[in-house]
């Protein structure tokens, strides 16, 4: 039996990685990149992405990255950390389980950092090293599709 397509999600303030794949084949894979954060026409885009590359692949699952616990000091002098790009991205992942609510949540885990031999050419940028390059998000969005296809769900996801 053919393992089903999952569209994962990469949510970041400034850049969000897209990718739709079926086990070990790249579908499709996508950078929404406005380069500020995130507002009405960036979470516009991101959803528009999102449900294209579900309809495209007929998809059956929607994954997205959770978020960290955010710390509102840093060390032990109590100085505010800027939190701004944690909340651009909990713009983004708040959008896409607001459209797709049975979206599962994969629990960071250093995504997007595997060798690069253990992703598809299409992920990999000239330059690219481990864990950084502008493909990065990509390669991230690929590790959460990877782990919420390794949790078995398969619930059809509304288009």
């Amino acid at each position: 039996m053919r393992p089903p397509a999952v569209v994962g999600v990469d949510p970041g303030a400034n850049e969000t990685g897209v990718v739709a794949r079926r086990g070990g084949e790249l579908l499709a894979a996508e950078i929404v990149s406005r380069g500020r954060a995130p507002d009405g026409q960036y979470l516009a885009l991101v959803l528009a992405c999102v449900g294209a590359m579900v309809q495209l692949c007929d998809a059956a699952v929607v994954a997205v990255e959770g978020l960290v616990h955010p710390r509102a000091y840093r060390g032990g002098d109590l100085q505010m950390v800027n939190v701004s790009g944690l909340l651009g991205t909990a713009a983004v992942y708040g959008a896409v389980l607001a459209r797709w609510p049975s979206a599962v949540v994969v629990a960071p885990a250093g995504h997007g950092s595997s060798p690069l031999a253990a992703y598809p050419q299409a992920l990999l940028g000239r330059n690219e090293r481990r864990g950084t390059g502008r493909r990065r998000h990509a390669r991230s969005a690929w590790d959460i599709a990877g782990a919420a296809a390794r949790l078995g769900v398969v619930s059809r996801v509304p288009a």
